[in-house]
């Protein structure tokens, strides 16, 4: 599946002058002909994440009617708490690259900008780490609120980290 899925998206993409799916044309012909255009290479991962989907889902079924009782409803709770976490984390990093976009426009740009002698890859490397940190605490706030247990994994990795400078996450 992955395999021919990756062929046929591959041709259908192959027929884009842009990376744009609102440019896409869905022809038989463009299924099963290859074009010359750059945005084919997207072919193959939307390929293997279509296949890879219907996988799991098929070991799913497989799973739950033919080998044991799965408890679903526990399953795609703990499922939905770490998707509004991620989509809280997702919220903070959206915040922290705008304001740190606003912020960069008094920044300079280049190394060039009126005796400036340092380069913006220290601005990116700020903005990277201030959004990896605000965004991580946010996604532990959030799972620590809805109470996910892997959180206790997390910490027993973590705590060693920590206790070097004298902290301890509890």
């Amino acid at each position: 599946l992955t395999i021919v899925l990756g062929i046929i998206f591959t041709n259908l993409f192959s027929h884009n002058a842009d990376y744009s799916i609102s440019s896409i044309h869905i022809t038989i012909s463009n299924l099963f002909t290859r074009g010359t255009a750059n945005p084919a290479v997207g072919g193959i991962a939307l390929g293997m994440s279509v296949a890879y989907t219907f996988e799991f889902f098929a070991l799913l079924f497989i799973f739950q009617f033919y080998r044991m009782k799965l408890n679903l409803r526990r399953l795609f709770r703990a499922f939905a708490k770490k998707l509004i976490a991620g989509a809280a984390m997702g919220v903070v990093m959206y915040f922290m690259f705008k304001t740190w976009d606003i912020v960069s426009f008094s920044l300079p740009t280049s190394t060039s900008y009126n005796g400036f002698t340092g380069s913006t890859t220290i601005n990116l490397f700020f903005l990277t780490v201030i959004t990896v940190l605000t965004s991580f605490l946010v996604y532990y706030a959030v799972c620590l609120l809805f109470n996910v247990s892997e959180l206790k994994i997390l910490k027993r990795y973590i705590n060693p980290i920590f206790r070097i400078g004298g902290l301890r996450i509890d």
